[in-house]
């Protein structure tokens, strides 16, 4: 029992050490990317009211919309129904164009976009586009993401909370200035959309 002493004294005094503790595990990112609302409605507008409005296919493959000098021309307006989104998440507007696009001038075009205070109609009669809030207007480039040159409303130039599932959106697009063209693919990842993320 003697001889243990020295070695149990020597335990009792060696100094206690907790383990290291684990890595805690990544967190997970809890953005998501952001998610598209393609349009429900696509509709040319005779700009001189001279024509009927024309629909067009949701998932028309090219929208063209140009402005003569003599204040001709044809604008797009577009309808979105506003899916069941998470709720905290944030809406906007963005246009997308791929190198397929042309553009009059070539080195970039300029859109204005407008709310409707209703849908567009194409029953053959229907000329009216039924223009409301000034949003903005958009420097739209050969390729990629356009970007707001100015707004008239933070309404969907920003992010906005979203809408409640089966709210419509109506909005029309006009080229600016006196004159100039723009036509542009149409579709997933392409052309007007209402983006959103959480």
């Amino acid at each position: 029992m003697n001889a243990l002493l020295p070695l149990l004294l020597a335990a009792a005094t060696a100094p206690f050490t907790l383990a290291a503790p684990a890595p805690a595990p990544a967190q997970l990112d809890a953005r998501t990317s952001p998610s598209e609302i393609l349009p429900t409605t696509i509709i040319n507008h005779d700009m001189s009211f001279s024509s009927p409005n024309v629909c067009l296919h949701p998932s028309a493959s090219e929208v063209s919309i140009y402005k003569t000098s003599s204040g001709g021309g044809r604008s797009v307006m577009y309808s979105f129904t506003y899916p069941s989104i998470p709720a905290g998440a944030q809406c906007w507007l963005e246009l997308t164009t791929t190198g397929s696009t042309n553009i009059v001038p070539s080195t970039g075009a300029q859109v204005d976009v407008f709310t409707q205070w209703a849908a567009g109609k194409c029953d053959g009669v229907a000329t009216g586009n039924n223009r409301n809030v000034y949003l903005g207007r958009l420097n739209v480039p050969k390729a990629g993401t356009a970007s707001w040159k100015m707004t008239g409303s933070s309404y969907l130039t920003g992010k906005i909370p979203c809408p409640k599932a089966g709210t419509v959106e109506n909005l029309e697009v006009v080229v600016a200035g006196d004159s100039g063209e723009a036509s542009f693919s149409q579709g997933a990842g392409a052309g007007l959309r209402i983006m959103y993320s959480s």
